[in-house]
Parts: structure tokens; sequence; C-alpha cells
């Protein structure tokens, strides 16, 4: 998808993400899957209000 697309370019680019869902959900885990932290760069998972606070 989209998505997985974007997150792959911005893996590749050693970028952080920051990411909106639900761990566990299938969509969550597939796109975090995309993500390869090897390449400098971060995703954070943000569930609630309190992730950012």
């Amino acid at each position: 998808t989209k998505v997985h697309i974007e997150v792959q370019r911005y893996s590749r680019e050693g970028r952080e993400v920051v990411l909106i869902g639900h761990a566990g959900h299938p969509e969550v885990e597939g796109t975090m899957g995309q993500f390869d932290p090897a390449q400098g760069g971060a995703i954070y998972l943000v569930e609630t209000p309190d992730d950012v606070a």
C-alpha cells in the first residue's frame, strides 16, 4: 500500500515515523514491519493521547 511504500522510503532515509493506531492490529503490524531501524531512523506507535504527552 502507499503507506507501506512511504514507511519504507522514510526508513531508507533514516527518518523518524509516528504511526497512530493500535498495537496488534494487522494494518499497524504490517506497516511497522516495513520499517528497518538498522537504517538509522525510528518508528513510534501512538495509541493514546498520553503516548504523546
